[in-house]
């Protein structure tokens, strides 16, 4: 007669968006907040949270307050992103490219900031290719125009 015995799982169930959405619908705020604690990365589920129930028409300000606790650095930072670039720094950049649908690949870019041009999302701007030289003036701001229109950035290859 052969015996069987049980043996336990002990290994940790992943805790998804969906078992955050739930936690937060069920038992509120806190219950989230002592589920996010040990994650790996509670920004990427927070922001997933977020964009899920924001579609359902929840209120995600709680959530958003939540995900900014969590990005915060001791020193009172964001560990949000990169610093911002200003004028005169260096920095390098990785070419990107797209696929669509059906596994065609896009053109590769580059996906630069252009804040310290003065222009912001809506602007438009000129880019000019000359000789491993990409130029790029600003020519409109949403509102219309360009408070500083001597503002340009080149990029040698």
């Amino acid at each position: 007669m052969t015996m069987l015995r049980v043996v336990e799982n002990d290994r940790k169930k992943p805790y998804t968006w969906r078992n955050a959405a739930l936690d937060y619908l069920t038992g509120g705020i806190g219950q989230l907040q002592t589920n996010l604690v040990n994650h790996t990365n509670p920004e990427a589920l927070l922001e997933t949270l977020i964009g899920d129930l924001g579609k359902r028409d929840q209120n995600v300000a709680e959530l958003q307050d939540l995900l900014q606790v969590f990005r915060m650095r001791k020193d009172g930072s964001v560990k949000a992103g990169r610093k911002p670039v200003s004028v005169g720094t260096t920095r390098d950049y990785s070419v990107q490219q797209v696929t669509n649908d059906i596994g065609d690949l896009g053109e590769p870019f580059l996906k630069i900031p252009v804040a310290t041009l003065g222009m912001a999302k809506g602007s438009k701007g000129r880019v000019s290719f000359q000789n491993g030289v990409i130029t790029i003036v600003p020519i409109s701001a949403p509102n219309g125009h360009i408070d500083n229109i001597e503002n340009e950035c080149a990029m040698t290859a």
